[in-house]
């Protein structure tokens, strides 16, 4: 994991290092290969990410399938906060995912997610420290390539500190 941490830090400013990032996850994470979900930009506070418009994605009416959306919302936000938290420290797992749908897709989507340095420290590093524990509630809508509004994400997590995991 501390490799993905230093490939997604120079990823931040080299192109190579952002398509290595994307090889790399779609190993890493074998269920998103056969989605391509693409890291298309990367920063301190935000990251973007692409759904492409391809068979895999599509649901019968051809489509983007509900379910491939909803792996955006939460590959997007995953990926935001994973790049911002040291994972020696944090354990950070999905605990809910809702997603409201306004319009149907038939091109590539995109989601980003944007944390700012103020709010993570008093939302997540802070109680992280105090507690050991905190769930946080982020909201993360997808565009289609014409800018149309087509799903909001309102994705949870559970973040926890590694001492405070209980392993059965």
């Amino acid at each position: 994991m501390k490799q993905l941490l230093i490939i997604a830090n120079k990823a931040r400013t080299s192109p190579f290092y952002l398509w290595l990032l994307n090889i790399v996850l779609w190993r890493v994470i074998p269920f998103n290969r056969s989605h391509k979900v693409t890291i298309e930009s990367l920063s301190d506070t935000r990251v973007s990410i692409l759904l492409p418009y391809k068979k895999s994605n599509q649901n019968h009416l051809k489509g983007m399938h509900a379910c491939a959306l909803a792996t955006l919302c939460e590959y997007a936000c995953g990926i935001g906060l994973m790049t911002r938290l040291d994972p020696s420290l944090y354990r950070i797992i999905l605990k809910e995912i809702k997603l409201t749908y306004h319009a149907q897709a038939k091109s590539n989507v995109r989601a980003t997610f944007e944390i700012n340095s103020t709010l993570l420290e008093q939302t997540i590093i802070t109680p992280l420290q105090q507690t050991g524990l905190t769930t946080q509630t982020y909201t993360v809508q997808a565009f289609d390539i014409h800018q149309k509004l087509i799903c909001t994400g309102e994705v949870t997590w559970q973040l926890k500190r590694w001492d405070k995991v209980k392993h059965i």
